[in-house]
């Protein structure tokens, strides 16, 4: 029998509604276009990681049902209603491990949700219940560093994780996205920063990361004047300098 379940945002309020125990009418009138106003969004179980990706102030969940008679649409991942029963409401914590007493989410795919949502605790519950840290050649560990998500990125190298799955692409990443902190601690763990042709500098110094360009030039990548002048033609004077200084 399917689980369906609706991920509550913060101060469980969400387009000005506020989710109840009971019976919850959608106030606005239905709509079954994907994406518009007009009715409740739910979802199995077993994709709840998926959505709580997309919207990180999720901080708790609701066990539900669809009161016969709902109008409904159907979507690849989600459900749409215009009525929806909530039966509980539980912590993200407390679902996840209802949902690992009855066999879902202990896979890598459920990994890599959770990592690339940042949600450390139930990234601990997943490598607890067995699911390989460096599944998926680290996919985990890259979402993880793409979000910033120092904690996961910790969690995860310290479980397995090998900071140079796929050449080092969750440095490059980081990199790429501004995070110092995290490709500091990646760098701590032995990522490459001379990885894919010096890429992740590269691309720091293209977006004018200056913290990002001198924890990478102090990890050993490569300077050269060629790539302080682009820098410097980007705009990017912060980033330029810490490249001169370098050299």
């Amino acid at each position: 029998m399917d689980v369906y379940v609706k991920a509550i945002r913060r101060g469980r309020v969400h387009n000005n509604y506020t989710w109840k125990l009971g019976r919850n009418v959608c106030p606005q009138p239905w709509n079954a276009v994907d994406g518009f106003l007009g009715g409740f969004y739910i979802c199995k179980l077993e994709h709840l990681l998926e959505w709580i990706d997309m919207f990180p102030d999720v901080e708790e969940c609701a066990l539900v049902s669809v009161p016969e008679g709902s109008l409904v649409a159907h979507y690849e991942t989600s459900v749409k209603t215009n009525c929806v029963d909530v039966h509980e409401f539980l912590t993200l914590e407390d679902t996840v491990a209802y949902a690992l007493s009855v066999g879902m989410f202990a896979t890598p795919e459920a990994l890599r949700w959770a990592a690339g949502a940042g949600h450390a605790y139930i990234v601990e519950m997943l490598l607890r219940a067995g699911v390989d840290a460096d599944a998926e050649d680290g996919l985990a560990l890259c979402w993880a560093a793409t979000g910033g998500h120092f904690a996961t990125v910790q969690m995860l190298a310290q479980s397995g994780a090998n900071v140079r799955s796929d050449d080092n692409a969750a440095l490059c990443a980081a990199a790429a996205h501004g995070h110092a902190d995290v490709v500091d601690l990646l760098l701590d763990w032995d990522a490459s920063a001379r990885a894919r042709g010096n890429w992740p500098l590269r691309a720091a110094a293209a977006c004018g990361y200056a913290d990002v360009v001198d924890v990478l030039v102090r990890g050993g990548a490569y300077v050269y004047m060629d790539l302080v002048k682009e820098t410097e033609g980007r705009g990017h004077t912060a980033a330029a300098e810490v490249l001169l200084a370098a050299l």
